[in-house]
């Protein structure tokens, strides 16, 4: 399918040679299909035709960041004519080469303009959050004043990317009388709320605030949705977060760990409920149970001769002691997990990802990167 698709758009700029957006829809194909060299020249060949397509730049640049090649991200930056220069999407892709510079200073001011730019961007903001915690992280002391304004400077900034990301409200209301349905809320809004809602949670876990982080994280999981690998392996490592801080910061008491589990209630509920129901089996019943097993026993087996149906006192006490550190298993757990250090993942993990390109796509892509830069070296050799 992908195929045909490219034949007609290479049809079509047969056609209309000079159309630089059929150059940049036949780039995006050609990426996607990972055929860098020939994605690469369509791209070049949309801006040869355009010195102002912003898309190509900022897609091209992407592809380069993406696949690890800073260098020629750098350089596709730099080729961006003035007139576009402060266009958000182009700052913002800068911003992101800039950070794997480690240069978080131009970084977080490119961001800054960004938003600036394109007032009511979440992503921007998202990325402007990022930066400027990794600048701050790479200056400041954790647990210093400084740091710790910081971070509430970073939490100010997602609180308004949150409340951006709220239902609007209709602005009718002449006519409130009249139902209105509720818009249904795409994935991807929900998975970007789910991201900056794990970033404030982070970031209150930062500041020694668990109760916040907790909230934050336990909303960040129930509004995060699944649609792709990427999805997926984010959530499992939000859940770790949230458990984590659950048993090892919040350290709830022991019925509240079997009972409100914030990731499995319901299988902990009833494994809880069972665990009681046996201890109070064994402790009240103790005595009927070697004559109930019997009798169960003679029904299906009537031949079989019961000489001793007298209970064996030791085997229930040691299978009541057995039960009883099953209750106590929270406390277990957390030597276990006392460890545990939660982690901010990059952007790019975050759904705030690169135009277009998902990173974890990188280590499957590296092989035919590399080919693809050996043969653009071939080409430079013989031109030079």
């Amino acid at each position: 399918m992908v195929t045909k698709v490219i034949i007609h758009y290479s049809k079509a700029i047969k056609l209309n040679p000079k159309n630089t957006n059929l150059w940049y829809l036949k780039a995006s194909i050609l990426r996607q299909q990972k055929k860098y060299k020939d994605s690469t020249r369509a791209f070049n060949k949309s801006i040869e035709l355009n010195k102002n397509n912003t898309k190509s730049y900022v897609d091209l640049a992407s592809m380069y960041l993406v696949l690890g090649d800073l260098e020629h991200a750098s350089s596709t930056i730099k080729k961006v004519p003035k007139e576009i220069e402060n266009n958000p999407e182009i700052l913002s892709i800068h911003g992101k080469i800039e950070l794997q510079n480690q240069k978080y200073p131009e970084a977080l001011e490119l961001f800054e303009k960004a938003v600036h730019n394109d007032l009511g961007n979440v992503e921007h903001l998202g990325w402007k959050a990022y930066a400027k915690f990794l600048y701050s992280d790479s200056n400041t002391k954790p647990k210093d004043w400084e740091y710790n304004y910081n971070i509430i400077s970073i939490l100010r900034t997602l609180e308004k990317a949150c409340s951006l990301m709220k239902e609007e409200k209709s602005e009718d209301s002449s006519n409130s009388w009249i139902p209105v349905p509720k818009r249904k809320i795409s994935s991807s809004i929900n998975n970007l709320k789910s991201e900056v809602l794990y970033f404030k949670g982070y970031c209150y876990f930062k500041l020694g605030d668990y109760g916040a982080a907790y909230d934050k994280f336990y909303k960040s999981v129930k509004c995060a949705t699944t649609d792709d690998n990427r999805q997926r392996d984010a959530l499992l490592k939000k859940r770790d977060a949230l458990v984590n801080v659950w048993k090892n910061n919040i350290r709830p008491p022991i019925w509240q760990w079997w009972w409100n589990d914030p990731v499995k209630k319901l299988p902990k509920r009833i494994v809880s409920l069972a665990i009681l129901i046996m201890i109070s089996g064994i402790v009240f019943f103790h005595q009927f149970i070697p004559i109930v097993s019997n009798k169960i026993l003679l029904f299906f087996k009537p031949d079989v001769l019961i000489e001793n149906a007298n209970a064996d006192f030791t085997m229930y006490i040691v299978f009541l002691i057995a039960l009883i550190i099953s209750l106590l298993l929270p406390q277990i757990e957390r030597i276990k997990s006392s460890d545990f250090e939660i982690e901010l993942y990059p952007p790019s993990s975050l759904g705030l990802s690169l135009p277009h390109i998902q990173l974890e796509n990188t280590l499957a892509d590296k092989a035919s990167y590399e080919k693809f830069t050996s043969l653009e070296q071939v080409e430079r050799e013989k031109v030079s």
